[in-house]
């Protein structure tokens, strides 16, 4: 195909389409049509569209397997029924016709013609079936574009391994093979398979979509590469028996995202790249490169396999042979685009393996570009041309169909046909595809919107809709009603582009120039934005249906511009985030705390002290976890870490010099007692945590001391660990020694550092020490030992030394912020559930009445009922043991870093899992602010939340925020400058301080993690954490301060934050 000269542009006369986009090189659009030919279609899927499920002798698919079981699904909707188009072919044909469509994509439903995926039974009412649509679009001047697979799996091929069974290819070939001989006569464009990256990520990778299989980080790739192989075997089947006769073509359908690289940098720059080789050029740099996956593929999952113990790539290799089956296996490139992203390079973790950690990079959406109803899609234009620019250069200019583009609303009600963000998505991304094919030379063949009709969105049910045409699924006649944007639609079509002589579509665009310009706050600006002379406003309105949608744009944002005048002269509250700005929960508050509150900060004994087997210290789990290798980052370890056992005077030095009250530090079982019990004394351990008590006392500060943060002795651990019951007599002796050695210089005491993670993560999922996956069972188990042991602990201190050291002892206990992620009441539920099992399971016996929350004694029940069990897995306490455990703390220490939305999800029984008995999940807001670390976000009101809620579940406890901070990922290169951080602490403490001041909660000190990077468990030295930047490859360990470090010692010297009149300015 080629493209017509380039014509040129009457400049003056484009615009804006949006006010967030309006760089004058990229953004204005132009005006022109596209080539004679050009194909305008509309796109739809089998298993959304057509219902009749089980009709006709159709068989079942994994999408009815899926929607069928509970909780895969929003509301638990189905395509049974859908859109009914199985039985309305004649209604749909007719709607295209009234939009003037030149093509019509839909894909074939393997099962309705092959029930069983084999050759050996074609359903003739199935064919007969496509034949009849088919038949009706040549009838109507409408070409099919026929997809032969949209996901809709036969289940009996899926239960013999789908996609992961290599028989595939073979199955998939003689369909194909079907299909071309019944319908080839007629189909002169064919697409193998759509979006084959979702099919391997989200059906097997994260288990979102149908089969539902989270097997991360190996059935991914072999399942990309088997449909990559079937891809080839049908399109050479095609070419050797088809094309000659039925003069057809054959492609594939990929899709991305367009990213943009936060910075300039070349670390940057790259992983933007490497984000496209991972989702588009997986599969077309096969197809349409040199046969093989991409080299940087390649080298980052064997590299990564190697880091975790493999012997080879997760990424399984193509063959010479299947190279040259693969490369060329294309007669042009479909391309699925709605939106970007914002990227940056970040090494993420090794464990547990998976698709996502492979890459190497962090992305997300930038909160200014504008909203659709989906959280995953925002209008971004000008990343669609990028997109095709990107493809052109890499895969040598292919022919390119957009064959999806589109944009949903959130929402079941006829309010929605009056859908101007769909036509203005429509006008932008259309006019960016101009853009591409006449002044970038992209060889672009046609444009598909997606959809043709509102549909089964896959797991988000009916609720999400994307159709030009609104559907009643209320009405059993599933009724169509054509919205604004359809019309819009129509109008680009029979435009065939945006001609300069029309001057109705001329109009839509100066509108739309207008619609760009942002009013600034002050008044001056706001005159000629509204002076729009009113001659001007009568021609538009007496123009076209597109003009006058483009005109209510105009109107409705001087409404909201005058708003927004008003309400900058209201606002006067200082808010830390930009991205959280709501006046009555984000605004900041001047004030401080009272003179005794106590500031420090917190360390863990493995994290920084080294000497892993200095002086007689026995051998800990960890120091057992991470001498396996791909256990952790890099395969690093805490042999020497931050070297503290060496240099703790340093770390005292540059506390005083902070101003801390307190420090909060760990000691290490096993230096003290070497093989975990009271047999064996170890004097060298015990003399260095007198020195390091003494010389903080000597600095002014107080120790704070946590007895267990993780590291349990290897010996312990060899005896079954936390899972043995004789663990909670081993641990009182500890603490009952630790007491009486240094109880007269400790006067806060810690028993255990985060329970709910080293029994979760230690003994559930196998991340961290002593790295076990015993799914279900051992961490209840586990847990409730933990429990007595702490119990046993207290009482010892209460019982023995309390009257003479005047000390307290409390726990740390550790959760995220669990946000409802809508008000309906199952959500809610959802999200006290989340709070009870990450943060009850331990507080509910102790601060409580000495039991376990009802709703976890509840749920774990009937799940294993469920299962076949005749008891709970989750242990009993007797009548004794409730009472021991009852009122077992002086003081709550929280650890609070990050906040999730909790949604209603109930999950699968088998096989049992901790996860799986809370029925709910959780989701980050990609519109808050990101950290170094990909388990976390800032959200600072979330602290304030998790403090009233403690506040109002536990007694009103005494409170120490016994750790709070965020992390960078950085593994060498300094970053002095962390105003993120500064950020970060800065909202804590102010939302704490609320909590004090405002809410009256019981808050006695804070405690920031940490004082320095350190090893950060299984991440190692990458995710740093620290006020002090630590050169690990220097063997003096230097510690070296960043600005943060100097904003939290102004934090500390004005005990909080004056008000500026007191002359202390903040």
């Amino acid at each position: 195909m080629e493209n017509k000269p380039r014509l040129p542009i009457d400049t003056h006369k484009s615009g804006f389409v949006y006010e967030e986009f309006q760089n004058p090189d990229r953004d204005r659009a132009i005006t022109g049509t596209f080539q004679q030919g050009f194909a305008w279609g509309a796109a739809t899927a089998a298993y959304q569209i057509e219902g009749a499920w089980d009709e006709d002798g159709k068989g079942t698919s994994i999408w009815d397997t899926f929607s069928h079981h509970e909780g895969n699904i929003y509301g638990n909707h189905n395509g049974d029924i859908a859109c009914d188009s199985y039985h309305k072919i004649y209604q749909d044909v007719e709607l295209m016709k009234q939009l003037g469509l030149t093509h019509y994509r839909f894909s074939i439903s393997w099962p309705r013609i092959l029930p069983d995926g084999t050759n050996k039974a074609i359903n003739q009412a199935g064919i007969d079936y496509y034949r009849e649509l088919i038949d009706a679009l040549l009838e109507a001047n409408i070409k099919p574009m026929v997809t032969l697979y949209h996901w809709d799996l036969p289940q009996a091929l899926q239960d013999i391994g789908g996609w992961e069974n290599d028989m595939i290819v073979v199955y998939f070939n003689q369909y194909a093979d079907v299909c071309f001989r019944e319908f080839g006569d007629k189909v002169k464009l064919w697409i193998t398979l759509n979006e084959p990256y979702v099919v391997a990520v989200a059906g097997y990778e994260e288990g979102r979509f149908a089969p539902g299989f989270a097997h991360q980080g190996t059935t991914v790739y072999r399942v990309g590469h088997n449909l990559l192989k079937s891809h080839g075997a049908a399109w050479h089947t095609y070419d050797a028996k088809y094309r000659k006769s039925q003069r057809g073509v054959v492609g594939i359908s990929l899709n991305s995202r367009w990213v943009e690289a936060e910075t300039g940098s070349a670390m940057d720059s790259k992983a933007a790249d490497r984000f496209l080789q991972f989702k588009l050029g997986w599969f077309a740099n096969p197809i349409f490169g040199n046969g093989d996956y991409p080299e940087i593929m390649k080298t980052k999952i064997a590299n990564k396999s190697r880091a975790q113990g493999l012997t080879s790539s997760r990424l399984p290799s193509l063959s010479k042979e299947e190279r040259l089956l693969l490369s060329g296996s294309a007669d042009f490139l479909g391309i699925n685009y709605y939106t970007s992203k914002k990227i940056r390079h970040q090494e993420t973790k090794l464990f547990p393996p998976g698709y996502e950690s492979d890459m190497d990079v962090l992305s997300w959406l930038d909160d200014a570009w504008p909203k659709s109803g989906a959280d995953w899609l925002r209008h971004t234009p000008w990343g669609l041309r990028k997109l095709l620019q990107w493809m052109k250069e890499e895969y040598s200019n292919p022919v390119i169909y957009i064959t999806e583009n589109g944009v949903p609303e959130h929402s079941d009600t006829q309010a929605m046909l009056n859908d101007t963000w769909r036509s203005k998505y429509y006008l932008s991304h259309i006019n960016e595809t101009l853009k591409a094919w006449k002044l970038d030379g992209v060889n672009i063949a046609g444009y598909f919107a997606w959809s043709l009709l509102d549909n089964f969105e896959w797991a988000d049910g009916y609720a999400t809709r994307f159709g030009l045409h609104f559907v009643h699924f209320d009405d059993p006649d599933r009724r169509r009603q054509q919205k604004a944007s359809a019309k819009v639609y129509a109008e680009i079509i029979r435009n065939n582009g945006f001609p300069v002589e029309n001057s109705e579509m001329y109009w839509s665009f100066v509108l739309l120039t207008l619609i760009g310009q942002r009013v600034s706050a002050t008044g001056s600006d706001a005159g000629p934005f509204l002076s729009v002379r009113w001659t001007t406003t009568r021609a538009i309105w007496r123009s076209s249906f597109c003009s006058k949608i483009a005109f209510c744009f105009l109107l409705g944002l001087v409404v909201l511009s005058y708003r927004e005048l008003i309400r900058a002269e209201q606002r006067y509250e200082k808010f830390v985030y930009r991205e959280f700005q709501d006046p009555e929960r984000d605004s900041f508050l001047y004030g401080t705390f009272p003179s005794n509150f106590s500031w420090g900060v917190a360390t863990a004994a493995y994290q920084i002290e080294g000497a892993w087997n200095e002086d007689g210290k026995g051998p800990s789990i960890w120091d057992t976890f991470t001498h396996t290798p791909g256990r952790t980052y890099n395969n690093q370890t805490g042999d020497v870490t931050c070297d503290s056992y060496h240099r703790y005077e340093d770390d005292i030095a540059i506390m005083k010099e902070m101003g801390m009250k307190h420090y909060r530090f760990s000691i290490a079982w096993s230096r003290v007692f070497p093989d975990g019990t009271r047999n064996r004394i170890n004097m060298a351990g015990v003399d260095y945590y007198h020195k390091l008590i003494d010389g903080l006392l000597a600095a002014g500060i107080q120790p704070m001391v946590t007895l267990y943060h993780w590291d349990l002795p290897q010996a312990l651990q060899d005896m079954g660990g936390w899972d043995n019951d004789i663990m909670a007599v081993h641990f009182d002796n500890y603490a009952d020694f630790c007491f009486n050695e240094y109880g007269s210089k400790v006067k806060l005491w810690i028993t255990f550092n985060e329970p709910y993670v080293f029994t979760k993560v230690g003994l559930e999922t196998g991340v961290h020490a002593p790295g076990l996956k015993h799914q279900g069972t051992t961490v209840y188990r586990a847990a409730h030992n933990v429990l007595k042991a702490h119990a046993k602990a207290w009482h010892t201190y209460n019982d023995r030394y309390r009257s003479t050291q005047k000390g307290k002892c409390g726990i740390t206990l550790n959760c995220s912020w669990g946000q409802a992620a809508t008000d309906s009441e199952e959500d809610k539920a959802a999200a006290d559930r989340y709070m009870q099992f990450g943060f009850g399971w331990f507080a509910h016996p102790i601060f409580v009445n000495g039991d376990y929350p009802e709703v976890i004694k509840d749920k774990v029940m009937k799940k294993s009922l469920a299962q076949g069990l005749t008891t709970s897995r989750l242990p009993e306490f007797t009548e004794e043991e409730k009472q021991l455990l009852k009122g077992t703390s002086d003081f709550l220490g929280a650890n609070y870093y990050t906040a999730v939305y909790v949604s209603a999800k109930e999950r699968q029984a088998m096989p049992p899992g901790f996860f799986k008995d809370q029925d709910f999940m959780t989701t980050d807001d990609e519109n808050w602010p990101t950290s170094g670390a990909g388990w976390m976000r800032p959200v600072p009101w979330g602290f304030r939340k998790f403090l009233n809620w403690i506040n109002e579940n536990f007694n009103k406890p005494v409170i120490y925020i016994t750790e709070n901070g965020v992390a960078e990922h950085s593994e060498d290169e300094p970053m002095f400058e962390d105003t993120w951080r500064i950020q970060y602490l800065t909202s804590h403490v102010n939302e704490m301080l609320k909590a004090y001041t405002l809410d009256g909660i019981d808050i006695r000190g804070y405690t920031y993690w940490s004082l320095m990077d350190n090893l950060e468990w299984a991440e190692g030295y990458a995710s740093r954490f620290g006020l002090y930047y630590v050169d690990f490859k220097n063997p003096k360990r230097p510690r070296l301060p960043k600005e943060s470090a100097s904003v939290y010692a102004k934090v500390i010297r004005n005990n909080g934050f004056p008000e500026p009149a007191s002359g202390m300015l903040w």
